[in-house]
């Protein structure tokens, strides 16, 4: 199957929800308002904290499954079933865990206006019931990938996305913006991709009916999983610490101004998110040798796409962030998006390198890194916080991926002119931050110009042919399109 397909399919699939983002975010802050959203988005970091008990399983089964020969298909079921049972056991521990700790936070340590109290109570039990399936998912979802069958996976991804966005929308208009039906909303989202994966998952394996846990299975997949789960649970940790940071000392309100800017830059994660699980199954088959050379390509790809990307964004966000959310919300927003695309650049170039480790069958040194960052992140962040306020814990969290990725590419060798090649569009990156800081007169926005032209002419001398052949194919046809007018 085609690479450059599949990486395809993800970008679409990842873009999509993002774009359709855009246009709920500003009616989610007028119809449920700022401090609704803000508990709403704590709610989603309690999530993200229950995937650390997945064991990684995902991931594993989708190594598994991809290193699985023709013929193999019983080896490859009982490591399915085996991946379910263990989920499903996972999913139940982690709703109890979950119910626990968003109970205790929510009730002794966020600053929650107290109006909105008796809803975050009843919403806390329907949050802890999102888990199993976010699991499940999960684990349906890493065979689709392991098999390479990225357009089904993406189509049922794109289904459980517009429905999270839109469904908690619905409800609140139609019936009422309370926290337990928004949360309900999402469990619905969550639950209904899951038969239709199912479904994909028997033709893909294919499955022949249900079967026990398998013990071998159970430890060839809990001894790679057990690396990611450690992987997962530290960048859930210094994923969202900060979220609840700020909630603690600051409000509710200023997690929906750090969280809106963050996860507008962070959209630019879909293009290494979208190109390693295309790359995954090939790098868990290949030998070293073509591992490495298709990493590198990658890399560069990355490198070449999000450069101009992060420019981009560093230019619209003030003008776009004032339509879309207001101009008080927007002059403590945008700071913080500039903050966050050096880190992000940092981010997206690392991530090749920690898919590479991890289908060289290398999960640990990638666990290894993230989990030194743990307590150096938070002791930062407190710091941060107090001295300097979001911009403070904004600088931390870039920080914290620069650090990350150039472990990750070390760790994962990559040569030295590969990584002086990154010099350019890097200084780029920084240079159009720098610049954007100032007052953002004419001269200033000229500036960026320039910039984007330098970035978008390295992008084009330095993309794999692969990248240069589509954009050949595509600019004749938007010529014939304007021709055509």
């Amino acid at each position: 199957m085609s690479l450059s397909r599949n990486a395809t399919y993800n970008i679409i699939g990842a873009a999509l929800p993002s774009l359709l983002t855009l246009v709920t975010v500003p009616l989610y802050l007028h119809i449920v308002g700022v401090e609704r959203y803000g508990v709403l988005a704590l709610c989603w970091v309690f999530l993200n904290y229950s995937s650390f008990m997945d064991f990684g399983l995902g991931l594993a089964v989708a190594h598994r499954i991809a290193k699985s020969r023709p013929g193999e298909d019983e080896a490859a079921g009982h490591a399915f079933w085996t991946a379910v049972w263990l989920s499903l056991a996972a999913g139940a521990v982690a709703t109890a865990a979950v119910y626990a700790a968003g109970t205790f936070y929510f009730g002794s340590m966020a600053k929650v206006d107290p109006t909105f109290r008796g809803e975050v109570a009843a919403a806390v039990p329907v949050m802890a019931a999102m888990v199993p399936a976010v699991m499940l998912g999960g684990v349906l979802g890493g065979v689709l990938q392991g098999r390479e069958r990225f357009l089904a996976f993406n189509a049922a991804g794109l289904l459980s996305n517009t429905l999270l966005a839109v469904l908690p929308l619905t409800l609140a208009v139609l019936w009422s913006p309370a926290l337990p039906v928004l949360v309900a909303g999402a469990l619905a989202a969550r639950l209904a991709p899951i038969p239709w994966l199912y479904h994909l998952c028997r033709k893909a394996v294919p499955l022949h009916g249900v079967r026990a846990p398998s013990r071998a299975a159970a430890r060839g997949l809990l001894g790679f999983g057990g690396w990611v789960s450690l992987t997962t649970i530290a960048n859930t940790v210094i994923g969202t610490a900060d979220r609840l940071a700020i909630g603690g000392a600051i409000g509710a309100a200023a997690v929906s101004v750090y969280s809106i800017s963050l996860n507008v830059v962070s959209r630019v994660m879909l293009i290494p998110h979208s190109l390693a699980p295309a790359l995954f199954p090939r790098l868990s088959a290949l030998a070293k040798r073509d591992r490495d050379v298709l990493v590198l390509h990658g890399i560069q790809t990355v490198a070449a796409i999000v450069t101009p990307v992060l420019i981009g964004v560093v230019i619209l966000v003030e003008p776009f962030f004032t339509l879309w959310i207001g101009r008080r919300l927007a002059v403590e927003a945008v700071p913080l998006a500039y903050l966050f695309a050096v880190g992000f650049w940092f981010y997206c170039v690392g991530y090749l390198a920690m898919s590479l480790l991890q289908a060289s069958g290398r999960p640990d040194l990638v666990s290894k890194v993230i989990a030194a960052e743990v307590v150096p992140f938070i002791a930062g962040l407190i710091v941060a916080l107090s001295l300097f306020g979001l911009p403070g814990a904004a600088m931390v969290y870039s920080l914290r991926a620069i650090v990350e990725a150039l472990a990750l590419l070390l760790l994962a060798r990559v040569p030295w002119p590969a990584l002086r090649s990154l010099l350019p569009p890097l200084a780029l990156t920084l240079a159009a931050v720098a610049v954007a800081h100032e007052s953002g007169g004419l001269t200033e926005y000229a500036v960026l110009a320039l910039l984007l032209a330098a970035a978008l002419a390295w992008s084009w001398i330095h993309a794999p042919q692969v990248v240069r052949d589509r954009v050949g194919r595509v600019a004749p046809f938007l010529t014939g399109l304007r021709a055509g007018r």
